[in-house]
């Protein structure tokens, strides 16, 4: 009897604490260029400052000073507690989406792409072994097994794997967005450059909620899956094996389509059904009606009145 298949599940929790690990240590090779950006941008609007004062085109002096510093403050605050408080904000928002789905599963386990990926693989693992224990006659009396519980457990597992995948890299660019906007941060303070501070903004927060829909996704999905798990070391057969491929890959289409809702969310525009549902369904509708007249045309081929229908052209 050959070996048991084992698949190792844990390659993308590793990958990620890998990728974690040095964008932690990014943001802190970047934070002192950050504080040189913003002492920069400090010196030079104070020195627009003092040119509006020496010309006599700015009174409220000390009201300009404390404009200055509390931004001053406020944008070294960020700068200085960047780490942590997007750290918070994204564990936050995975968290609603868990709430809002019925905490069936924890923010740490959500947060561990290879508990998604690994569900599909331990039950496809057990698929796996019975087929490849098959040996002499016994490979061509289950032949049929082998061949289509194989197919539908090889395309259950694959979407499992792309669903881990999904997850590791929403949270893959939500902290390599937070490592790069360390230094974008500062530009906040002249009101010249402050659109590039609010695109970094931006792109945090839409990443943020990118990861709350996907959570709730996952939160509710995740019920479901379990129930058509296998309860039993047996494995699963062929029918078991397509439902559950049919879940998975659901929720790897819903995921997919989780960006544009995030878009929507932040734009205050429907942008999932504006275009992908009216072409679905017009492209459905036209081949439901060339089918009805191909079928109609079969089906009365000698007849008058359809050659009265086919032949009456429209007035122009």
């Amino acid at each position: 009897m050959p070996p048991a298949i084992t698949i190792d599940g844990e390659i993308l929790t590793t990958l990620l604490q890998a990728f974690l690990d040095v964008f932690t240590l990014g943001i802190a090779r970047l934070l002192p260029d950050a504080r040189w950006i913003l002492a920069s941008l400090l010196m030079i609007e104070l020195a627009v400052l003092g040119l509006w004062i020496a010309y006599g085109y700015h009174q409220n002096v000390a009201a300009a000073l404390a404009e200055i510093g509390m931004k001053t403050a406020i944008y070294l605050l960020l700068i200085t507690n960047w780490i942590p408080w997007t750290r918070a904000l994204i564990k936050g928002f995975i968290a609603w989406g868990l709430l809002g789905s019925g905490n069936v599963m924890t923010e740490a386990q959500f947060s561990d792409p290879s508990q998604l990926a690994g569900f599909g693989i331990a039950a496809m693992a057990l698929v796996y072994n019975r087929i490849f224990g098959y040996t002499g006659w016994d490979v061509l009396w289950n032949l049929p097994d082998i061949l289509f519980t194989g197919f539908a457990a090889s395309c259950c597992l694959v979407a499992f794997i792309i669903l881990g995948i999904q997850v590791f890299l929403a949270l893959l660019q939500f902290y390599g967005t937070s490592t790069a906007t360390v230094v974008l941060i500062p530009w906040g303070m002249l009101k010249q450059t402050s659109f590039v501070a609010e695109r970094a903004f931006a792109a945090i927060w839409a990443f943020a909620v990118k990861l709350l829909l996907l959570s709730l996704v996952a939160g509710a999905a995740l019920p479901v899956m379990q129930k058509l798990s296998p309860a039993t070391g047996v494995g699963m057969n062929f029918g078991q094996c397509v439902t559950l491929g049919i879940a998975g890959w659901a929720m790897v289409g819903a995921a997919f389509v989780v960006p544009k809702l995030a878009i929507g969310l932040l734009q205050g525009a429907p942008n999932l059904s504006s275009q992908d549902l009216s072409h679905f369904a017009r492209a459905t509708t036209q081949q439901i009606t060339r089918l009805a007249y191909a079928m109609r045309a079969i089906a009365r081929p000698n007849s008058p009145g359809m050659g009265a229908v086919t032949g009456r052209r429209r007035p122009i």
